[in-house]
């Protein structure tokens, strides 16, 4: 009975009396030096644990694309198409992306990861994982239009514990992603000078082919031409006059080929004189060791393609432009952020123990 008038009277005082906040403050006010000392015991311990963690240095930096003129002139000489248009490879904004791309790819990442756990003497105790905390990139940001316009440029920030290890991952990093986006422009670049050259070869052999098959008819007409002379010849010879007085025509002169002649009309000097012809135009058509001299106009494709060819992409680190900020304390890590954290841990430990010392009653009173 007394028991249950105990709770009773808990419960009355609490919830139906109507005096629940007075007795919840008279509560924590009788345990206040309680949650005082539970207040100022986890600010210290807080701010005593974030001491021992180590610190940890930042370098952040931004790269800026080249302006467009110089991104131009990384080509030795311009690069002219089979069409003869000057051909831009590369604008800002494919630079970019192409750094972007190197700055975020993996390969990147694990040798800088290799280099700093060398360099650092962690390479059994640091995770690839754990180390791509300490790399962080931000992709540029780009409006619309084209080419789009760079609101912000890209931004990569690393950490180290140590002032001169952070800027040196910072430059290592710049350093290795671009080497891997000049080795990229330079692939790229002879992708395009290939296939630029590729389509002029295609021109000259498209020359090439023409010119044969104009060869073998030019060929198969003069054949044709020294069968009717010879045949002539030997009806003449053999007393065939009816037959050698037919009424074929032949074009002695090749610049006047609407004058033909007819056949009966010609002497025999003039036949052979004809015949001698032909011979001698069949000989100096098989005779022609490099037909490619007799093409009209494979000369000056022959000499685009090694114009081509002899493009240089003249890039280097100086290509790209990146500008760092010198090594500073992480905030998070510094001294008023890791006090600023001990409060705010003290402040939670210290609700929950109020919400404790509020419980205890109810608890009590219900055992």
């Amino acid at each position: 009975m007394t028991e249950h008038k105990a709770k009773k009277t808990f419960y009355e005082d609490s919830f139906e009396s109507g005096d629940s906040v007075a007795l919840a403050v008279n509560h924590l006010w009788r345990a206040k030096w309680l949650l005082i000392g539970v207040f100022l015991v986890a600010l210290l311990g807080i701010f005593v644990l974030s001491q021992l963690i180590p610190d940890r240095f930042g370098v952040k930096a931004a790269y800026l694309p080249p302006a467009e003129g110089k991104v131009n002139s990384l080509l030795s000489e311009p690069l002219i198409d089979r069409d003869g248009d000057e051909k831009f490879v590369f604008d800002v904004n494919s630079m970019l992306q192409i750094f972007t791309n190197a700055a975020q790819s993996n390969s990147v990442k694990r040798k800088l990861y290799e280099a700093f756990a060398a360099k650092s003497g962690q390479s059994d105790d640091l995770s690839f994982s754990a180390f791509l905390s300490s790399v962080q990139f931000t992709p540029p940001e780009t409006g619309q239009g084209d080419p789009a316009e760079i609101l912000a440029p890209a931004q990569f920030s690393v950490f180290a514990g140590d002032p001169e290890l952070a800027l040196w991952l910072g430059e290592s990093y710049q350093a290795l992603a671009e080497e891997n986006a000049i080795e990229t422009l330079k692939s790229d670049f002879e992708s395009l000078k290939d296939s630029m050259a590729t389509a002029l070869r295609q021109s000259a052999d498209k020359l090439r082919e023409d010119y044969s098959f104009e060869s073998q008819q030019t060929l198969a007409a003069l054949r044709e031409r020294q069968a009717l002379l010879e045949g002539v010849i030997q009806l003449r010879r053999s007393g065939a006059e009816n037959d050698a007085r037919s009424e074929v025509s032949i074009v002695l002169d090749t610049q006047k080929p609407d004058l033909a002649i007819p056949i009966y009309l010609l002497s025999d000097s003039t036949l052979m004189s004809a015949l001698d012809v032909v011979k001698r135009q069949m000989e100096q058509i098989n005779a022609r060791e490099n037909p490619d001299l007799y093409i009209s106009g494979l000369a000056n494709i022959k000499s685009r393609i090694k114009a081509v060819n002899n493009v240089e992409l003249e890039v280097s680190g100086d290509s790209f432009h990146t500008e760092f900020l010198s090594p500073t304390l992480d905030e998070k890590l510094q001294s008023p952020k890791r006090f600023f954290f001990a409060v705010v841990g003290a402040v939670i430990l210290t609700i929950m123990a109020m919400i404790g010392v509020l419980l205890a009653p109810m608890v009590r009173a219900k055992r």
